[in-house]
């Protein structure tokens, strides 16, 4: 990749001191000498002031001592190794391509290597030069984390000339996770006795919906009807006095929705890039308790309905793929000339999974007596709702909402976009990331 590094070093140390005039005049004195923060592989945070003799080791370092207008400069003959970098003082200009003796040197292509997936953060900056710079950013590492060059949001006056910026890798994006729920024991109905009928039981599940088997009725001349199971619906019946008859089982509980797949790539905010998610499933609902047994005669009373089971859980939503993306830039005025930007390989989309099944329902209680019937059965739970698939990851050269950049001469290499995560049941796929020079938000 630092091929083309050389390629930008040349181009701006044939125009030498056009290029230079273009930074922050703080970093010439008045006898030529540079004037600024001085930071070389060699050096050290430790024993280094930040001056040419004793430069620090890295930029963090020397960014911790920068104030407002201050110029920092790069000798870039070894790669210098760093965290990300936060920029907090406005108007600071950073400049490579300097070699030991803080001469301008074309064979100086080393790169300042960022190990963290995120290069440069600026937020509500006014004013920051970054020139004569090779930028190495570390592909993501957790799923879904996107590798960014430079992070600019609510910023102006920033430029960016004679840069190459390679950003790293995305990262898949994790699939849908099921956290099913642990379901109690359902309770079986209460039998009838020579007294009374069963009474009704009440079953509460895990997500707080209640199911009710119907009572039994009670002893008495000529019956008693059995009572209705809740919730209220087409199955669990009470069974009608004197018939013989027992308590309809509970109608099983609704399956959840489905959740639907990722149909854009993703939002864009200050914070950065989001891919996105594939939606969650819905739960099912409880199932209905039966229906409870009637009685025929003072004999004995009718066994109560048993309740529903639970609903099962909604598989959560799965994640949307890591995106790779050399410049993002929110709300900022930026300018980026004589520069490459070159982008990795964006993550796929998480896939979804199914949802949770339903728990089953209780047994109906038994009659007792002659002719007393038994409750019916409580209804199985819903089964859970499938998660859709997520969006794949974008690779993008430069990333905006709002403000267009300014480019001039700037080289494109992006790498391919993320696959769309796969919906877990019948529905539609996530949708692909795409592998673009620039985007803006307002595309989609």
């Amino acid at each position: 990749m630092r091929k083309w590094f050389g390629l930008v070093m040349s181009l701006s140390l044939l125009i030498g001191s056009l290029f230079f005039a273009c930074s922050n005049s703080s970093k010439d004195s008045v006898d030529g000498d540079l004037d600024g923060i001085f930071v070389s592989a060699s050096g050290s945070d430790t024993s280094g002031n930040g001056s040419q003799a004793l430069p620090f080791a890295t930029l963090t370092m020397a960014l911790s001592i920068a104030a407002e207008g201050d110029s920092i400069f790069l000798d870039t003959t070894e790669d210098i190794y760093d965290s990300t970098l936060t920029i907090t003082a406005d108007n600071l200009v950073i400049t490579g391509g300097y070699n030991a003796e803080w001469d301008e040197d074309a064979s100086a292509t080393a790169c300042l290597i960022i190990t963290d997936s995120t290069g440069f953060v600026l937020s509500e900056i006014d004013g920051f030069e970054l020139l004569n710079l090779s930028l190495e950013v570390a592909s993501g590492s957790a799923a879904g984390e996107n590798s960014i060059g430079l992070l600019v949001a609510n910023s102006n006056n920033i430029v960016l000339q004679g840069v190459t910026v390679f950003t790293g890798n995305g990262v898949n994006g994790a699939v849908s996770q099921l956290s099913g729920y642990v379901f109690g024991t359902v309770p079986d109905g209460n039998d009838g006795d020579a007294s009374t009928g069963g009474a009704a039981v009440t079953y509460t599940s895990v997500n707080g919906e209640t199911s009710t088997g119907g009572a039994g009725g009670d002893p008495a001349a000529g019956g008693e009807n059995g009572l209705n199971g809740f919730p209220a619906g087409a199955g669990g019946q009470g069974s009608t006095a004197g018939s013989g008859l027992p308590g309809s089982d509970g109608a099983d509980g609704s399956d959840g929705s489905d959740g639907v797949s990722a149909t854009v790539p993703g939002t864009m905010s200050a914070t950065g890039w989001t891919a996105a998610p594939g939606g969650a499933g819905e739960d099912g609902t409880v199932g209905q308790g039966g229906g409870g047994g009637c009685s025929g005669d003072s004999s004995g009373g009718g066994g109560s309905g048993a309740p529903g089971g639970g609903g099962g859980a909604g598989a959560g939503p799965s994640q949307g793929g890591g995106a790779s993306i050399a410049v993002c830039s929110y709300q900022s005025d930026i300018q980026i000339s004589d520069s490459i930007l070159e982008t990795g390989i964006a993550g796929n989309g998480g896939n979804g999974v199914f949802g949770q099944s339903g728990q089953y329902g209780g047994s109906g209680g038994l009659g007792a007596g002659f002719v007393a019937t038994y409750g019916g059965n409580g209804g199985r739970g819903g089964t859970g709702g499938a998660s859709g698939g997520a969006a794949g990851g974008i690779s993008v050269g430069i990333l905006y909402y709002g403000t267009i950049p300014v480019i001039d001469t700037v080289i494109y290499v992006p790498g391919s976009a993320g696959l769309g995560g796969m919906h877990a049941n019948a529905g539609e796929d996530g949708i692909d990331g795409v592998a673009m020079q620039t985007l803006e938000m307002n595309w989609f």
